[in-house]
């Protein structure tokens, strides 16, 4: 069955997405046109999207490039039960089944927060106002890691060197007092050129490596750039 790139054609009867698929090319007003009740987190996405460019929501809770990533990333998720963001990055094992709102701060301080909230299979968006420190996208894998991801819609190389030092500053601060969770970092630039890279805990992810994160979502980058 059709149900859009950022999902699949899937095979067999079971509740999951199939490994055993293909992705497909779909134009966005298909893609937000698609209502498939039997995929939650293909619904979630598409809503909080169609939310985001319709403007029935505050512009500056989410951007559509976060919101797209968001969707692209559950889906990718539940369909090959892991993330993955570049060749040398860490493999996440997580199979999506929710794309929920939620805050991971419980305010602006960046020390304020509880890993017991976060369950696993999930991947949630960032609940804004109040602005939401370090992370747009976060969520807690089956090996207990818990992934903060910061998207990153201009082109400034010193704008993305910063939010790299400090989700490495972050991490490397927060890491000692958790015995439960190990963090990991990810910064999403699709607009700036040059080669991903994992340092440490945080792994950049640059141009064409992040848009190819967007599947058919890709198409919405044409009216990001900054």
């Amino acid at each position: 069955r059709q149900i859009g790139h950022v999902v699949v054609v899937r095979t067999g009867s079971s509740n999951q997405l199939n490994q055993s698929t293909t992705l497909l090319t779909s134009s966005l007003g298909r893609l937000l046109s698609i209502n498939n009740k039997n995929y939650s987190v293909y619904s979630d996405g598409r809503d909080q999207l169609d939310t985001v460019l319709t403007g029935a929501t505050d512009y500056l809770s989410a951007t559509p490039l976060e919101a797209s990533y968001a969707w692209a990333l559950s889906c990718k998720s539940a369909r090959d039960e892991f993330l993955k963001f570049t060749k040398l990055s860490p493999r996440f094992k997580i199979e999506c089944e929710r794309l929920n709102r939620g805050r991971f701060f419980k305010g602006q301080d960046d020390t304020d927060y509880d890993v017991q909230q976060l369950k696993k299979n999930v991947i949630y968006y960032v609940d804004e106002p109040p602005t939401h420190p370090r992370a747009d996208i976060f969520f807690r894998t089956e090996d207990d890691d818990v992934v903060l991801i910061d998207v990153y819609g201009g082109g400034r190389s010193k704008t993305l060197n910063d939010k790299n030092r400090t989700l490495t500053d972050w991490i490397a601060r927060e890491q000692p007092d958790q015995d439960q969770v190990t963090f990991h970092g990810v910064v999403l630039a699709p607009f700036v050129n040059g080669e991903s890279n994992t340092t440490g805990a945080v792994t950049v992810v640059r141009g064409e490596d992040a848009l190819g994160l967007l599947g058919g979502l890709r198409q919405v980058s044409r009216w990001l750039g900054t």
